[in-house]
């Protein structure tokens, strides 16, 4: 799910498409993930 100050984005079915790693060692770590969703229902918050 994805809240936006207006609505939500709830994604359902999903699988992992890939996963992606950024950092140094000893430190902070920036990871990217990547799904694939069946279906996405946009809602009002």
């Amino acid at each position: 799910m994805i809240c936006k100050p207006d609505r939500k984005v709830i994604y359902s079915s999903c699988q992992w498409s890939a996963i992606q790693e950024e950092g140094q060692l000893n430190a902070m770590v920036a990871e990217k993930v990547t799904v694939v969703a069946s279906k996405r229902i946009e809602t009002t918050a």
